[in-house]
């Protein structure tokens, strides 16, 4: 969900992006490390924490805050909050 309608992030609300990775291989892949870029502005993510693994057909969401994306989504739903997240840019 990058770039939403609307406005990404303004005063009072937070980033309301977030990106899923699903692990579509047979190996489980360790994710730590990983970082997300807008390319358009070099925004980047803060490091995902080391260990993060992600097994064969599972996925993970990646968000800059996960109050607000369980807000919107519900909980339940396996997510990993960045410290810094980019806003992405529709290119």
């Amino acid at each position: 969900m990058y770039n939403p309608q609307g406005s990404d992030v303004s005063p009072g609300q937070f980033n309301k992006e977030w990106v899923e990775i699903f692990n579509s291989g047979a190996a489980e892949v360790d994710l730590g490390g990983w970082t997300l870029e807008d390319l358009q502005d070099g925004q980047v993510s803060t490091p995902i924490p080391a260990g993060t693994l992600l097994l064969p057909s599972e996925a993970l969401v990646l968000t800059g805050d996960a109050a607000t994306f369980d807000a919107n989504w519900g909980g339940g739903i396996r997510r990993l909050e960045l410290g810094s997240f980019p806003t992405l840019a529709n290119t």
